[in-house]
């Protein structure tokens, strides 16, 4: 398992569309920092971080997909943010 720290957000959001590790969850720490993780099992991510930091072209993703999947994840993020601070009433 892999999980990616919140500099890297847009290496998440790139690696839930090119599907090469499959999503796990988003962890969140009692300092509120959210980690994304990823399922990887054959070791590549960080072979695949590198190639999309030096933006090779097997990287590519068009535009609008890769904005809407920035939208995605930040929505999640902030929703399991949200709940992980929720405090139960009783």
């Amino acid at each position: 398992m892999t999980c990616s720290k919140p500099a890297i957000f847009q290496f998440a959001a790139f690696l839930t569309l090119n599907k090469k590790l499959r999503f796990i969850s988003i962890e969140t720490s009692p300092s509120g920092s959210a980690d994304i993780c990823f399922d990887d099992p054959n070791d590549i991510g960080a072979d695949l971080e590198l190639a999309f930091i030096n933006n090779e072209p097997a990287t590519f993703v068009t535009p609008n997909d890769y904005h809407q999947a920035l939208k995605n994840l930040r929505g999640s993020i902030q929703r399991t943010l949200n709940r992980s601070r929720a405090v139960p009433r009783g």
